[in-house]
C-alpha cells in the first residue's frame, strides 16, 4: 500500500507543492536509475545477512523516506525523499522475493508463494484508492500514514523473521512436511546435509583419511 504511492500519491503531491511533470519524472527517474545500478550489487552483501535484518531496514527505510516528504518540498528534498525510501526498496526486494521459498517445506512452496503474493496485489489494486483519498483529505499528510506504515512493517518484519536467525535452511537438513526436526536430523544422510564431519573410523581415525 505505501511503495505503490509513487505511482499513485506522488504525482499530485508534487503538482500540488507547485512543480511541474517533469519534476515527477525526474523523481522516477532517480528510483529506476538506482534500482538498475544497485540493486544487484546491494543484494550480494544482504544476502550474507540473517534475512529479518534487510526485510526490516528496508521497510523502515521506506517509510523514512515518505515521512521526509512532509517536510519542504523544493526539488532537492524531493530528491533526497526518493533516495531513501528507493534505497529501502532495492535492499528489502530480494530477501522479500525469497523467503517464502526459503521457509516452505518443498511440498507447499507455491502455496506460501502464493500467500505472500497476494496480499501484495491486494496492495496494489487498493493503495491507489487509499493514498489519493487520504491526500484529498489530508494533503501531504497522506505521507504521515504511508511512512507509518512502512515503520510498522519493519516492526512486524523484526517480530516475525527477527534478525538474530541464520538464514531458513542453513546448516540444517532439510525436513517433511510436519517432520519435527529431531526427526529430519536423524535420518540417514542428515549430517552430510548438515555439513558434519565424517564419523570415525575403526581405529578411531576419520574414515577420509589415511591410517
Amino acid at each position: 500500500m505505501a511503495y505503490i504511492q509513487s505511482s499513485a500519491a506522488l504525482p499530485l503531491f508534487v503538482t500540488g507543492s507547485g512543480h511541474t511533470e517533469k519534476v515527477y519524472a525526474a523523481l522516477l527517474s532517480v528510483n529506476g536509475f538506482m534500482v538498475i545500478a544497485f540493486e544487484v550489487l546491494l543484494s550480494k552483501w544482504t544476502q550474507r545477512l540473517p534475512i529479518g535484518v534487510p526485510m526490516a531496514l528496508g521497510m523502515a527505510m521506506l517509510g523514512v523516506g515518505h515521512l521526509v516528504y512532509t517536510g519542504p518540498s523544493p526539488v532537492t528534498m524531493l530528491i533526497l525523499a526518493t533516495v531513501v525510501w528507493t534505497a529501502g526498496e532495492i535492499i528489502a526486494a530480494p530477501s522479500m522475493m525469497a523467503y517464502p521459498g526459503l521457509v516452505a517445506p518443498s511440498a507447499l512452496r507455491a502455496r506460501y508463494i502464493a500467500a505472500a503474493t497476494v496480499p501484495q496485489h491486494v496492495g496494489y489494486a487498493v493503495g491507489p484508492m487509499i493514498g489519493i483519498a487520504a491526500w484529498h483529505a489530508w494533503g501531504s499528510g497522506v505521507w504521515v500514514l504511508t511512512g507509518a506504515c512502512g515503520l510498522l512493517a519493519g516492526l512486524l518484519v523484526l517480530a516475525g523473521a527477527g534478525v538474530s536467525r541464520r538464514r531458513p535452511g542453513e546448516d540444517e537438513p532439510a525436513k517433511e512436511p510436519g517432520e519435527p526436526p529431531a526427526m529430519a536430523a536423524s535420518r540417514p544422510g542428515a549430517a552430510d546435509e548438515a555439513g558434519a564431519p565424517d564419523s570415525p573410523g575403526p581405529q578411531g581415525q576419520p574414515t577420509d583419511q589415511p591410517t
